[in-house]
């Protein structure tokens, strides 16, 4: 079941003006249908909550009272949305647009779109899941193909024609990779199927997308909240869309004040998210991941991938021939912070074995007089860890 913000993303709605406020775009699309003649008696019968209607008010075009107490009486059905195409009428009285934002009921006006285009789409072409293969297209369009601002913002309006200029992203991954697939369904089916009415905040447009191994949420806000304010409202947004918190490792970007660094935030939200899943706490920011910061956009830089294969494969040979445990002891040190004793303890051995195989992995890499040698153990461990959570995703 899509909203009526989805379907605005799809090219059909294109040419759609809102000359309402924003307070029921995120009405659920139940049904859709066609007004032109209807009176009283067959509007109650042939209209139901949820119905996504367009109309040219034809039956009415000599009769402009009778026309706006049609539309009066259609706003009463509890649309999803009304859409007048602009042949006889052009505009709302000041009266009727208030009645309608009151019931939260978008109303748009459009020109060139054809009603049949718009029922087959409804009925037979949008689904929930065709609407989110096309905005995760146009995302990783965003993150990949390095668009130029015009570009940038052509892709940002078909991914939502409303969003604000001030934004925020928040990545939420599966914290049970073992069943990260499991989670995400459970999740995609609950929204797919919900009834339940979805907040629509004055000054607040935000979108939901489902990729293979996490959910984007993209919060834009034009009231000139903080960051924090704004970080506080996601979390809020995530908790009435039922998402279950505990479920997910979340990332948290900084907040950006033009759309065209959209890419750049939903960067910093999936980055966040792994040091979340790394860190074992539930929810990180980006401004506070430390050298992750760097690692997780540098990974895939010439430099920086090829230190990682060197390095790394030092280590994995090593382990192979002499059937020793460096790599494992690394990852172990690195995860209990340095800490000889606590590596000791994860690993049932003791702390002396620990030490010994600590400078047999600093002489097996060449860097037993490196005085950033701790460093490096720690770059190399992490890249290991984020390579293995992003895979092949090359933001």
């Amino acid at each position: 079941m899509v909203t009526v913000m989805e379907l605005l993303s799809h090219p059909v709605f294109r040419d759609f003006e809102l000359v309402t406020d924003k307070s029921g775009i995120y009405n659920r699309v139940r049904n859709s249908g066609i007004f032109e003649w209807e009176d009283e008696k067959m509007i109650v019968s042939s209209f139901h909550k949820g119905d996504f209607v367009a109309t040219t008010l034809m039956g009415y075009k000599d009769d402009p009272d009778e026309a706006m107490k049609m539309i009066g009486l259609l706003l009463d059905r509890q649309l999803s949305a009304l859409c007048i195409k602009r042949i006889y009428f052009d505009k709302l009285s000041p009266e009727m647009i208030k009645r309608a934002n009151k019931k939260h009921i978008p109303v748009f006006f459009f020109s060139d779109t054809y009603f049949d285009d718009i029922i087959f789409t409804i009925k037979n072409a949008v689904t929930y899941e065709e609407i989110n293969r096309a905005g995760t297209l146009r995302i990783r369009q965003l993150l990949y193909d390095d668009p130029d601002d015009i570009s940038s913002e052509m892709l940002i309006s078909d991914i939502n024609p409303l969003f604000h200029e001030e934004l925020i992203c928040g990545w939420a991954m599966p914290a049970d990779r073992k069943n990260s697939e499991a989670i995400l369904e459970k999740h995609n089916n609950h929204m797919q199927k919900s009834v339940k009415t979805l907040p629509a905040e004055q000054g607040v447009i935000w979108s939901i997308f489902r990729f293979p191994n996490g959910m984007l949420i993209i919060y834009t806000d034009n009231r000139n909240n903080n960051e924090s304010n704004m970080q506080s409202k996601l979390l809020e947004l995530g908790k009435t869309l039922d998402f279950e918190l505990d479920d997910y490792a979340i990332g948290m970007s900084n907040k950006h004040t033009h759309l065209t660094e959209l890419g750049t935030a939903i960067r910093e939200s999936v980055y966040a998210s792994v040091d979340s899943l790394i860190s074992g706490e539930r929810i990180r920011y980006f401004s506070e991941i430390g050298l992750l910061q760097i690692i997780c956009p540098l990974r895939g830089n010439y430099w920086m991938k090829t230190y990682y294969e060197r390095m790394w494969n030092r280590l994995a040979s090593y382990d192979e021939m002499h059937s020793s445990d460096l790599v494992a002891t690394l990852m172990a040190y690195v995860r209990c912070k340095a800490n000889i004793n606590e590596t000791a303890e994860t690993m049932f051995q003791h702390a002396n074995t620990i030490r010994y195989r600590l400078n047999q992995i600093y002489s097996v890499l060449g860097i037993s007089n490196s005085t950033d040698k701790q460093t490096q153990l720690y770059i190399l461990a992490r890249l290991h860890t984020i390579n293995d959570i992003l895979k092949d995703e090359r933001i």
